[in-house]
């Protein structure tokens, strides 16, 4: 049956017929109908305007969570693509014929809410979202302080490369040569790597001590306190699903005492200076165009080549190494009185990509109910951990467990929390206390021993007071380090400061 047009008659369309002007819309149709109205005369003052009607909302579950996800999706793809809801529900329903599908509004948007309910359980609980294993970085960290501090394991100089978070070489100050930390770093990089490697690190070993001095100096600063340059530059890449890796961002930025000092906007191919102190250092290496398309290039490029090349050595190492998870379930008390936080740990398992969940009898809990979760961490033997935790009153009898599920299981583990809680008892605190006394009692004897034998009122066989051969080696070195001429230093017009920044 055709569709009736009122505009569509035969008198309006008949040849030179002048359409009819519609009457005015009488008072009782203005008050029920929502058409416009005609102009009213202005009402007296004693008229109350009523209030407009309130437009009514609706509870929609998860939208703020669908937010984050739609704010995830702008830089990772989600496995389930995104797409409008109506166009879905279409795709759904094409099979049927519109006779059977006849919408009511309600029953669509309570689909809707159903879908986005279940969208956000997922994205929450079972990692719709792209892992975070497909994200990869590398990253070079050098730290320089303005003068030794005779602390174990405190050196003067110290650099190290993080891939993923993880140190995969390092050198320092004293030992002066660039080690590897990963046993497939050490294998499938050759001799002349760590050679070359070892020569840059002291190369800027030499710039950041000549360096640390200049901005003491533009800081008004004296040797007193201890002051601290460190220089941070990597990439970040994204692998893709047909293993093309995806360039996400570079970094390349310095700090002086924790804060920023200097930085390089990839972007734009200029220095970035937060503070006053380092517009003269941006006005200088800004002034080097050599030098910023180089740091551009070694961002987007070597860096990225670098990166691919050490995930492929690592892929080979670790192909055919998958280890299990190991599944922990226990309780410690919380700060909240009367409760105590259950803790689910997994940990020991390779690769990273794993499903956790905690339950109260059978029932999923999310973060609604108080689930916290560290995300997957690296462990020093190059496996990966996980942890969630609730907080639950002390006294509740219910049924707790935790059920994690990798790609080297069969079936998840499930493990279950059998009721006691580690630390809530009396005891253990007073075994905890009386382990600390006994530990500063057995100090401060140690340091009575040491001033008495240091006086000479006793002797402790086997301990002198002086190691001079010792302190002698360190005068040594210092002295070599600061014979050190500052012409190595890369000037402003000169052109081997690619040559100098060259290598990781």
């Amino acid at each position: 049956m055709p569709r009736h047009d009122p505009d569509s008659s035969s008198a309006s369309r008949h040849k030179g017929a002048v359409p009819k002007r519609r009457p005015p819309a009488s008072t009782a149709t203005a008050s029920t109908s929502k058409a416009k109205a005609p102009r009213l005369s202005r009402p007296s003052a004693s008229a109350v305007p009523a209030p407009p009607p309130r437009k009514k909302t609706r509870f929609r579950p998860g939208t703020r969570a669908l937010m984050e996800i739609r704010k995830y999706q702008k830089s990772t793809d989600l496995l389930l693509r995104k797409g409008p809801f109506a166009r879905l529900v279409r795709e759904v329903c094409q099979t049927y014929t519109r006779d059977f599908m006849r919408w009511q509004v309600n029953a669509l948007l309570a689909l809707q809410e159903a879908a986005e309910a279940f969208l956000v359980l997922y994205f929450s609980l079972e990692c719709i979202c792209r892992s975070q294993s497909d994200i990869y970085s590398l990253n070079y960290i050098y730290t320089a302080l303005s003068k030794p501090l005779e602390l174990p394991g405190i050196h003067e100089f110290t650099a190290m490369g993080l891939m993923n978070d993880k140190q995969i070489d390092y050198y320092d100050s004293v030992a002066k040569k660039k080690i590897p930390k990963q046993a497939w770093m050490r294998e499938k990089l050759p001799a002349d790597y760590w050679d070359k490697g070892t020569q840059s690190r002291k190369s800027k070993e030499q710039w950041f001590k000549v360096n640390v001095d200049i901005l003491m100096k533009r800081m008004r600063h004296n040797n007193t306190d201890v002051h601290i340059l460190q220089w941070k530059h990597g990439c970040e890449i994204d692998r893709q699903s047909d293993g093309t890796l995806k360039f996400i961002k570079g970094t390349d930025q310095y700090s002086y005492d924790g804060d920023d000092f200097l930085a390089f906007d990839d972007a734009n191919m200029q220095w970035v200076a937060p503070v006053v102190q380092a517009q003269p250092t941006k006005r200088k290496w800004d002034g080097v165009q050599i030098l910023n398309q180089y740091t551009k290039g070694y961002l987007e490029k070597e860096c990225v080549d670098w990166l691919s090349k050490f995930m492929n050595y690592e892929d080979k190492e670790f192909s055919r190494a998958d280890s299990p998870p190991r599944v922990y379930v226990f309780a410690k008390k919380a700060k909240t009185a009367g409760h105590v936080r259950l803790i689910c740990m997994a940990t020991g398992f390779y690769p990273k990509d794993v499903i956790m969940q905690m339950k109260k009898n059978g029932v999923p809990l999310t973060e609604r109910d108080g689930v916290q979760s560290t995300g997957v961490l690296p462990n020093d033997d190059d496996t990966y951990q996980i942890r969630m935790s609730v907080q639950i009153p002390e006294a509740d009898k219910e049924t707790y467990e935790c059920s994690v599920d990798h790609r080297t299981l069969k079936a998840p583990i499930v493990g279950k929390w059998d009721g006691i809680c580690c630390d809530c008892s009396s005891f253990g605190a007073v075994v905890i206390g009386a382990v600390i006394a006994i530990i500063v009692v057995l100090i401060l004897v140690s340091v009575v021993l040491f001033v008495l034998h240091k006086s000479g009122t006793i002797v402790i066989p086997g301990l002198k007071t002086t190691d001079q051969g010792s302190q002698n080696a360190e005068s040594s070195d210092r002295g070599s380090e600061e014979d050190v001429k500052k012409s190595m230093l890369p000037q402003e017009n000169d052109r081997f400061w690619p040559n100098f920044l060259t290598g990781p």
